[in-house]
């Protein structure tokens, strides 16, 4: 990796960068897969190591950069001098606000309560968007709650979802990184529109990318520490954390993580983008799914519950879709049409029975 980039690279992530620096570094990173790699590991080496606990420690950030990037510090007038006098200097402007950031923090955090965040609850049969402080929009679906704290962009950019939710991550606060953490997983953006699908009643995690990149870090073994997967534009990450399958591996980026439960990424085909980001817009979309996963939206949609009167019927296997259908007895009745099915409603309850 050519030096200058280096450099760039670090000035870009640390806010340094001129407006044509950017430019052209966006170009770069364009240009192939490793190149985004590249620049998606500085880029988590710079806010994982720089604050350690909430403490400072620049030498050992710089160290990892030298690391990261197979170098070692050099004489007064060489490259890696050059890269050392311009780390020094960033980690100083940094230290400055990071030290009034922390502070405040663990003024803010000695409280531990709900009070200090903001819970927004959607129940089910409705949906919600949201503008959050920084700026960024949060679309979230039925039966999820969002949480994040009220200091929301002055300190962290953290929300906790349990649940789905649609993210257009605001430019700009590319110091204090965006950060969804669920149940099992943390999600980082890096610049991007996503989707996260993650509630904690659910055995499925799913995460989807429109533009941009994310990584999404957790244990995808439980014998083994986090390990983390990049995922590029329109692709799409599967993790069913309710079975054990033994020897799984996905493999990102020409890196494999090793999994004891089945972990899939796929691309985002235009065929199937409504099953994943449909919701948001009023759209109910299945793509062979089954009958007991579209259950599960229907139940959070309509605020119903799904009772199946055999287990067998949970197997059968529907693709289609509907847009704004407001009661959930047309949805059953397209569903009938191509589906051995019949049901019965009584108040909130729908029990589904097998044709006979």
């Amino acid at each position: 990796m050519d030096s200058d980039i280096k450099i760039l690279v670090v000035k870009y992530i640390t806010g340094q960068a001129s407006e044509k620096e950017a430019d052209w570094l966006k170009a770069w990173m364009k240009e192939s897969p490793e190149n985004e790699a590249y620049f998606a590991e500085l880029y988590e080496t710079w806010h994982n190591t720089l604050i350690t606990g909430h403490q400072i420690n620049t030498d050992k950030a710089y160290a990892e950069f030298l690391s990261r990037t197979g170098q070692t510090a050099g004489p007064a007038g060489s490259t890696a001098a050059g890269i050392t006098q311009l780390w020094r200097r960033i980690a100083a402007a940094a230290a400055i606000v990071l030290c009034i950031s922390a502070g405040f923090y663990y003024f803010t955090r000695l409280a531990g309560n709900e009070s200090e965040f903001t819970v927004v609850n959607v129940i089910k049969g409705s949906r919600k968007q949201l503008l959050l402080p920084d700026g960024s929009k949060v679309w979230i679906n039925a039966g999820s709650t969002l949480k994040y704290e009220k200091d929301f962009g002055q300190t962290s950019r953290t929300v906790y979802l349990n649940g789905e939710a649609y993210f257009d991550i605001a430019p700009g606060l590319k110091k204090i990184p965006f950060m969804v953490k669920t149940k099992d997983f943390i999600i980082r953006d890096i610049g991007t529109i996503f989707n996260i699908k993650a509630y904690s009643e659910m055995p499925v995690f799913e995460a989807t990318v429109l533009e941009g990149e994310v990584s999404v870090e957790g244990k995808f073994n439980q014998k083994a520490k986090s390990a983390k997967v990049f995922l590029k534009r329109r692709q799409v990450l599967k993790i069913d954390i309710g079975q054990q399958s033994g020897d799984v591996a996905a493999t990102v980026q020409s890196k494999s993580i090793e999994a004891d439960v089945p972990v899939r990424i796929q691309q985002l085909n235009p065929e199937t983008e409504d099953q994943y980001i449909g919701w948001k817009d009023g759209l109910l979309a299945f793509h062979e799914s089954t009958f007991e996963q579209i259950a599960n939206d229907i139940e959070r949609r309509y605020n119903v519950q799904v009772i199946f009167e055999n287990e067998d019927l949970k197997d059968f296997k529907y693709s289609g879709s509907f847009r704004s259908v407001n009661d959930v007895t047309t949805v059953l009745e397209i569903i009938k049409k191509t589906t051995p099915i019949s049901y019965s409603i009584s108040g909130n309850k729908i029990i589904i029975k097998g044709n006979n």
